[in-house]
């Protein structure tokens, strides 16, 4: 018999607050983690943005990392082993209800880990997450939105997409270190 995991994208219960992570810039360049959840274009974008970000962030390393499914959150086990190894996490790509929702689950996992994160939705889902960000205990979450869809891009758009949003992502991750840094 096959079994079957259900995700449920909604919130039923309210959970403490929590505070962003710290921000900054190692000395030396920040190991940037891309939490690539499998849908389509989603590697192919966090790429260009980790690009993108190397003109604005001191970037010593890149690792991706791709999980099993869109529709769950990070194993935790894995998200340690990221965490341990990460300065910044970029998730990616909330572009449906239970993927936003799974790929903000993932960004605060590592916020709760001491890892600054951000997450990239689409424009709508802004209202879901937002909302969802509050119940988990972060409202106001700093995410970055882009135009949907994302999946049925090209690479040029995307370039374009990614170019866009690198000063969003920037921000996010390093709260005004960038500014410091240059």
């Amino acid at each position: 018999m096959t079994q079957v995991t259900l995700y449920k994208p909604v919130v039923e219960e309210t959970y403490e607050p929590m505070h962003l992570a710290e921000r900054g810039i190692p000395t030396g360049g920040a190991r940037l983690a891309l939490i690539d959840n499998g849908k389509a274009n989603a590697k192919k974008l966090l790429n260009l943005i980790a690009e993108e970000l190397r003109s604005r962030v001191e970037i010593a390393e890149v690792e991706v990392v791709s999980k099993k499914s869109a529709g769950a959150p990070i194993d935790p086990d894995t998200a340690s082993a990221v965490a341990g190894r990460s300065d910044l996490v970029v998730t990616a790509i909330g572009d449906c209800g239970a993927c936003s929702a799974c790929s903000l689950h993932d960004a605060l996992q590592f916020e709760r880990m001491g890892v600054p994160a951000t997450v990239v939705i689409s424009d709508p889902f802004v209202n879901h997450i937002a909302g969802l960000s509050a119940k988990l205990g972060m409202p106001g979450y700093p995410t970055v939105v882009v135009p949907h869809p994302v999946s049925s891009k090209d690479e040029a758009h995307l370039r374009k997409l990614a170019a866009s949003v690198a000063d969003t992502v920037a921000a996010n991750l390093t709260a005004g270190a960038v500014a410091a840094a240059a």
